[in-house]
């Protein structure tokens, strides 16, 4: 059987493998999202926006953002990803909106 889990802050492990936040955009051309994944780089993101536009997902090796709607590319959506960090686009960015955000890395974590 295969199965995928992994913590966000259980309080017991300090291993993440997981990280979720919510930002408002601020229309800003460029944006750092930070993450806490303990010096890890995301392999997989999806951001969500609470109005009605596209929510875009990247994965590792891919060079831009796409539309979950239909997997289209979507510019200056979800730019990068580094290290405890997406890094987003005027797409991903409008002004008032808050944007919630789910990012996996890669690993093991010793079940309990």
């Amino acid at each position: 059987m295969t199965f995928w889990a992994g913590p966000v802050n259980d309080g017991v492990f300090s291993t993440k493998r997981m990280a979720v936040t919510s930002y408002v955009g601020n229309g800003t051309s460029s944006r750092n999202i930070t993450l806490a994944l303990n010096g890890s780089t995301p392999v997989f993101a999806i951001v969500v926006p609470t109005t009605a536009t596209a929510k875009v997902y990247r994965v590792t090796g891919d060079t831009t953002g796409r539309k979950t709607i239909d997997g289209s590319a979507l510019a200056n959506s979800l730019t990068a990803m580094g290290t405890n960090q997406i890094t987003i686009g005027t797409a991903l960015n409008a002004s008032g909106v808050t944007y919630d955000v789910w990012t996996i890395t890669t690993g093991t974590v010793a079940p309990y």
